[in-house]
């Protein structure tokens, strides 16, 4: 049996506990609420984009700030539970579609280095 989830933009508040939760679980330096919150006040260049499951659960996010001719990605953590099932490699496909839409075709990863487990990877598709 295959899963299926949506890619869908976080717009408000009331997923960010979970934001920061799959933060905590992720990398040694966290994000706190307060960080995500900024993010959502600055719709007009950043972007918060949740993987959910059919069940609703958010199993990983990922935030892109658009930055004059490009996307650069600053976070992308999936839920411990969910690692391994292409959420991902969903989140980062989806960063690629965003920028064809919005006329955007480079991208860059905020410090160039992604962390899964407190541990850096090289392969996004390791997340």
């Amino acid at each position: 049996m295959s899963e299926s989830w949506d890619i869908v933009p976080i717009v408000d508040e009331g997923s960010l506990d979970v934001l920061v939760e799959i933060n905590n679980q992720s990398f040694t330096h966290p994000w706190t609420r307060g960080m995500f919150l900024e993010e959502l006040k600055q719709p007009e260049k950043s972007y918060l984009l949740a993987a959910v499951t059919t069940n609703g659960v958010i199993a990983g996010y990922c935030s892109v700030w658009s930055i004059v001719d490009h996307l650069q990605i600053n976070s992308v953590a999936v839920c411990l539970k969910y690692r391994g099932r292409g959420f991902g490699l969903a989140l980062l496909n989806t960063v690629v579609d965003l920028g064809g839409a919005t006329g955007r075709r480079e991208y860059s990863i905020r410090g160039a280095e992604i962390e899964c487990g407190g541990q850096s990877v090289v392969s996004a598709a390791s997340i």
